[in-house]
């Protein structure tokens, strides 16, 4: 009996370390199997509680797991241009929220944006992080530019990866810079110059 519930044990053990990401296990099952069997062995040789044994091990188990999966998935996006470009495009994401509070005056949040008549200090401070977030785009955009020039260079990562990170970058600043421009002026003659029916 005490060996069927060890065999049962590590076949399960076994099939919980196949969640790992393929590398994790090539490096690490066998030495994890075989720490996992020493441990029962040991708990079961001296009388203490297997079941605690399992418990803290299969918490451990999960955590590890959601740890090297996440890790897995980060690494994999870090090689990837393009989800670097669209991950750089999405920063104009607020942006668009805060024009489509604005101009369709979404309550209650235009009015905690725009407590009066004219743009409030609220408004200054959101629209400039939000032009801010442009920036940090392009920078993400070309985020695998700058880390394989240091380990590849541009050639190695391909000209699709340059063209795709160099254009997104280049469309997010110069959009931070019309939208700059717009919203300056707008602001000089709106809040002050006053002009007459501005908004």
């Amino acid at each position: 009996m005490p060996r069927e519930a060890r065999k049962r044990w590590h076949a399960a053990f076994a099939s919980a370390v196949r969640l790992y990401p393929r590398a994790f296990r090539t490096r690490h099952s066998r030495a994890m199997e075989d720490a996992f069997l020493d441990s029962y062995d040991a708990h079961v040789s001296e009388g203490r509680s297997v079941s605690r044994m399992l418990l803290h091990t299969g918490m451990d188990l999960l955590s590890s797991i959601v740890r090297e999966r996440s890790a897995a998935a980060v690494a994999s996006v870090r090689g990837s241009p393009l989800a670097f470009a669209l991950l750089g495009l999405m920063h104009v994401a607020p942006l668009l929220l805060l024009n489509a509070v604005v101009g369709a005056r979404i309550e209650p949040l235009f009015s905690l944006i725009r407590p009066g008549s004219r743009t409030s200090p609220q408004e200054l401070v959101v629209l400039s992080l939000a032009l801010v977030l442009i920036l940090v785009g392009a920078l993400v955009a070309v985020t695998p530019l700058r880390r394989g020039g240091r380990r590849q260079g541009p050639r190695e990562l391909g000209a699709a990866a340059v063209v795709l990170g160099g254009t997104s970058a280049a469309l997010l600043v110069a959009l931070f810079v019309a939208l700059a421009a717009a919203f300056g002026s707008e602001i000089v003659r709106c809040d002050i110059l006053d002009v007459p029916n501005c908004d």
